[in-house]
């Protein structure tokens, strides 16, 4: 039973506040096989606000004309989201070992990696990034609501699987190599007509990884694949899947840089014996991070996996009717 793009999915994405549609399985096989190997590899990228003609810019290289950059401005609203993700998996299954001594349950075992990214952001901090500050002078820019983290992961996993509906469920260990967060609760810049002075006021918070190691956590999740038979009408079954992947929770013990900022900071341009010298603000004996109210840590932390959940009905491709 074969399976196609037509399907009705259900699909939620726990995470860095991104969503994705994740498809059905490229084929539902019913056959009953002695053993498998199945090699899975898929990356997105959307945005609600960035058009094609700017994103393709960023991944494939390119000339980013005020054109295109006025194109995207004019097509946000006031929040936004943008992300990606990559993943790559290669699972084996084995029927004939008869797991607890049951004839229907084989052995699944798989390893993968994954790497997700996302960011919330105002139309405004879309204009910063894009124009620089000189497109709100006298004016205020927004950037309240600023929700951004990223996580990259490898994982191994194992379980057992039913011959019959090749329905599974693995227990998975997890590798954290890469992992941050950060965020504007309250924020918005204020400057004037001329640009020699701005009023920055924010309350966030930003951490990042702080060591260069390929483990800086581990964590603990299970997959859960179950399809189930529905009879439509006599002498006709249709298949349901619920699948959920990668639900679980991981610990940094590798501490995480942390930076905090709950301030209005007001600055009216800086001198050149201010920029350069034994009493430069960018020198060691003066401390710009509480110059600017930011304070900083060292923390460790636990968070969710980024994973998701879908429910839908494997399409048929042998019958007329479709969903």
């Amino acid at each position: 039973m074969l399976f196609t793009k037509r399907v009705l999915a259900l699909s939620l994405c726990f995470g860095a506040n991104f969503g994705f549609s994740q498809l059905l399985p490229v084929q539902y096989d019913t056959l009953i096989r002695s053993q498998e190997i199945i090699a899975t590899g898929n990356g997105e990228y959307s945005t609600s606000g960035i058009e094609n003609a700017l994103s393709s810019k960023f991944i494939l290289g390119g000339f980013i004309t005020d054109e295109i950059k006025d194109a995207s401005f004019d097509h946000h609203k006031g929040i936004n989201r943008a992300g990606g993700f990559l993943n790559a998996e290669l699972e084996y299954r084995n029927y004939n070992v008869k797991l607890f001594k049951n004839k229907d349950w084989g052995i699944v075992g798989k390893a993968g990696y994954s790497a997700f990214g996302g960011v919330l952001y105002s139309k405004d901090t879309y204009g910063l990034a894009m124009y620089g500050n000189s497109r709100y002078l006298g004016d205020t820019a927004e950037l309240s609501g600023l929700d951004m983290g990223y996580t990259i992961y490898q994982k191994v996993g194992f379980g057992f699987i039913d011959r019959k509906s090749k329905s599974s469920v693995t227990i998975n260990a997890y590798n954290i190599s890469n992992y941050g967060f950060g965020g504007v609760r309250q924020g918005s810049m204020i400057q004037d007509a001329n640009g020699d002075t701005i009023t920055l006021t924010m309350d966030g918070e930003f951490a990042f990884t702080n060591s260069n190691n390929f483990n800086q956590g581990l964590g603990l999740g299970v997959d859960v694949d179950v399809k189930m038979p529905i009879s439509i009408k006599e002498g006709e079954v249709a298949y349901v899947q619920f699948q959920a992947r990668n639900i679980g929770v991981a610990h940094l013990y590798e501490k995480q840089k942390v930076y905090r900022v709950d301030t209005t900071f007001t600055y009216s341009g800086f001198e050149l014996n201010q920029l350069v010298g034994e009493n430069a603000i960018v020198s060691d004996s003066i401390n710009l991070l509480d110059t600017l109210g930011i304070a900083s840590s060292l923390d460790k932390r636990t968070f969710l996996l980024p994973g998701f959940i879908q429910v839908g009905k494997i399409v048929d491709r042998s019958k007329d009717k479709k969903v």
